[in-house]
């Protein structure tokens, strides 16, 4: 019943032949890379000091200004989110994979029958792939990061094949997505919608403990600082912590689920402030032993999405949060903030997916070695010809340094340092002929990526090399022009 009437109040349901050009940025034949640090608006002084306003807000339970108060068509109740997943396992048996990590906690009760899913997405070619984790939702109110993750596990599903960036990303990574970490929440939230009793748009918590006052699950997270700053004893409080760490089964399932699969790369998403955050979270002089790595990778996210990055601690303390897996594993643990209010209008969320669409694609290409990879220059251009002739470009993304070196593979496993050398020329320009690297049939996936003057090889391009470079008589491959003298 409660998705009949969320239909008729507009929620929009799962349509599985959903356009792949809908679901995707504008296609391009080059890369384009990350601004520069100096070009960053989210490390502008005003830009920060009203972001860390806005977040502090979004903590207090204030709605962002630019809210819409009715049910944008992204939205979906908790039973479409659910049915969309297993449409996706149906259409594409040999990728997706849905699993029950666990109950939530209505379920547990009898109340009603909701699981925390998890999505997971891999090609079936074989090889040894990085799982890079992402959940969604443990806050009811922040609709729109449960879609975001949808969209993109879309995205790479409908264009495996098609795209030589979402053909590397299944061949090379496993996607793990809990994109509802909250759906006792999320039906709250779904009630407020549709006007029915007991809704609440601005539901956070969960349903547990008298009369369903919940408990922040995002307080609630079994670290050694459980129940310390930024959270609440108080019941009453959205930021209740809840009788015992790691006393919610929501929280129990995904930290099961980190704890048996250990993945490479953890990312939790949250509205909103359009933050992108790291440890420490709850004392400033608590830095980590790779704060150097978290600052780097938060910066170049930032590049990106162009949200302002920072440690946790700088928006306000906190404790008991997801960042668990970093402090029990050394599994590097984002947050990011998206948005300007938690119920965000259908431009607000279309805007939000592509800016972070290029921070779930950096995600995926350093998750294997976060540190190393991250330390690397990032491919901003880069193409290859009917010739088998490739050009490319790469540059650091903070520090404005060119590569040192530039090398194409056809495959990720491949040693750095191994595979064809582009030749350096003029303007950081480097340039080459990939002939040999072709297939005898079809076309193949081959991976650009550059190394920085202090040996770490960066985040790869992906492109397609076709077999019909080797129809071409061997005369008609030359040289490339690098666009002046060969520098020293």
């Amino acid at each position: 019943m409660a998705i009949e009437k969320a239909i008729k109040a507009g929620v929009r349901p799962f349509v599985a032949s959903a356009s792949a050009t809908a679901q995707r940025p504008a296609k391009s034949t080059t890369t384009s890379g990350p601004r520069m640090q100096r070009e960053l608006p989210g490390l502008r002084k005003d830009v920060i000091e009203k972001r860390l306003k806005a977040g502090r807000d979004a903590n207090n339970g204030i709605e962002g200004k630019d809210a819409a108060r009715t049910p944008p068509k992204y939205f979906r109740t908790y039973e479409q989110v659910k049915a969309a997943m297993f449409e996706l396992a149906q259409k594409y048996p040999d990728f997706v994979k849905v699993e029950d990590i666990g109950d939530s906690f209505e379920k547990s009760t009898g109340k009603a029958d909701r699981d925390i899913l998890s999505l997971v997405i891999t090609s079936p070619k074989a090889g040894d792939k990085t799982r890079v984790m992402h959940i969604a939702g443990q806050h009811a109110r922040e609709i729109a990061n449960p879609e975001v993750l949808m969209r993109y596990a879309l995205w790479a599903l409908e264009n495996y094949g098609k795209d030589p960036e979402a053909t590397a990303l299944l061949d090379n990574r496993i996607l793990d997505l809990v994109v509802m970490v909250n759906p006792d929440g999320h039906a709250v939230v779904e009630r407020g919608f549709t006007g029915e009793r007991g809704g609440d748009l601005m539901k956070r918590k969960n349903t547990s403990g008298q009369n369903g006052q919940g408990t922040d699950l995002n307080r609630n997270w079994p670290e050694k600082n459980w129940g310390k700053a930024g959270s609440s004893r108080s019941p009453s409080s959205d930021t209740y912590m809840g009788p015992s760490p790691g006393s919610e089964l929501e929280v129990q399932a995904v930290v099961a689920r980190v704890e048996t699969t250990m993945p490479k790369f953890f990312m939790d998403w949250h509205s909103y402030s359009e933050l992108v955050l790291y440890p420490p979270e709850d004392d400033r002089k608590n830095t980590t032993p790779d704060q150097e790595h978290f600052v780097r990778v938060g910066k170049k996210m930032a590049s990106f999405n162009g949200y302002t990055p920072q440690a946790s601690i700088e928006l306000y303390p906190t404790s008991g949060t997801s960042q668990l897996p970093y402090e029990r594993h050394q599994i590097p643990s984002f947050v990011v903030e998206t948005g300007t209010a938690f119920t965000q209008s259908d431009a607000q969320f279309e805007e939000t997916y592509k800016k972070n669409f290029p921070v779930l694609q950096y995600a995926a290409k350093i998750a294997h070695d976060w540190k190393s990879a991250s330390a690397g220059p990032e491919i901003t251009s880069a193409s290859i010809n009917a010739r088998g002739e490739i050009t490319a470009r790469a540059t650091d993304a903070l520090t404005g340094k060119a590569a040192k070196a530039i090398e194409v593979v056809t495959s990720l496993s491949q040693k750095e340092g191994s595979g064809v050398r582009l030749t350096k020329g003029a303007k950081g320009m480097f340039a080459g002929v990939a002939r040999e690297l072709a297939p005898r049939i079809g076309k193949q996936v081959v991976y650009v990526r550059a190394q920085s003057e202090d040996g770490n090889w960066g985040p790869y391009k992906a492109m397609w090399l076709s077999a019909s470079v080797n129809a071409m008589p061997a005369n008609a491959v030359r040289p490339m022009s690098l666009m002046g003298r060969k520098s020293a």
